[in-house]
């Protein structure tokens, strides 16, 4: 008898279970393959938060060096004003201290200039003595200056970068 039900059989537990293996092998390599994309995004978004983060820290050292000491401040932001715009960094001051770099950020620039606001209001204004036909003579003008300061980052491999800028108002004399 037991001779007789096995010729009967034909297999069909066993294309049953390859089936049911074949299906949850594809489900575990498209959830592997999703987790790695998901791997890969969360670490590209964690490289651009910290280039954001160095710039941004960067920005905010440069202000609080520039509001630290006004006489320091005006000796920086003097020429550019005399200049009518060139940009200078504050990295070339002695008694500036960089910040150090976070692991994934290669490089971090910064510039402080003149905006183009104050540039066109020192042309029209009857104080600035170069723009006025009153060459030579002063009246005494005291004058509001528009600086912006700018950091840019760039990450490691050069596809990541963040640029912050803030705006910096000084009071001085006309010129």
């Amino acid at each position: 008898m037991v001779n007789q039900s096995l010729k009967t059989q034909n297999g069909s537990v066993l294309l049953f279970s390859l089936i049911v293996l074949t299906v949850i092998t594809l489900t575990a390599v498209v959830g592997m393959q999703r987790s790695t994309l998901q791997l890969r995004m969360l670490n590209s978004m964690q490289h651009h938060q910290e280039v954001y983060n160095a710039t941004n820290e960067q920005v905010e050292l440069g202000t609080l060096f520039l509001r630290s000491d006004v006489r320091k401040a005006r000796r920086i932001m003097g020429p550019l004003i005399q200049t009518a715009g060139t940009g200078a960094s504050l990295v070339n001051e002695a008694t500036w201290v960089p910040i150090v770099l976070h692991s994934s950020v290669s490089q971090i620039t910064e510039r402080l200039n003149l905006s183009n606001q104050s540039a066109s209001a020192m042309a029209n204004t009857p104080f600035y003595l170069r723009g006025s036909g009153n060459r030579g003579s002063s009246n005494g003008g005291v004058q509001t200056y528009d600086f912006t300061y700018v950091a840019t980052g760039t990450d490691r491999s050069g596809r990541i970068s963040s640029s912050q800028e803030i705006g910096l108002q000084i009071m001085g004399p006309s010129i």
